[in-house]
């Protein structure tokens, strides 16, 4: 008999992803991706992480 545990990641809940694209100075783009490579991150975890913690900031009144 074949015996299958759930792995931590088999257990969290499944995350719909939607595709995003922005346009960014291409020395910028090279230099983040230069950085992701060394870090070992991958643009979509790092643009995650750092989109959530703007979104932990307060709002600003009037948008600026």
């Amino acid at each position: 008999m074949l015996d299958m545990k759930l792995t931590p990641s088999a257990l969290r809940k499944e995350v719909r992803t939607v595709r995003l694209s922005v346009y960014l100075p291409e020395e910028l783009h090279r230099t983040i991706m230069h950085r992701c490579v060394d870090e070992n991150v991958s643009f979509t975890k790092l643009a995650e992480r750092l989109l959530r913690e703007y979104l932990k900031t307060p709002l600003k009144k009037g948008g600026k």
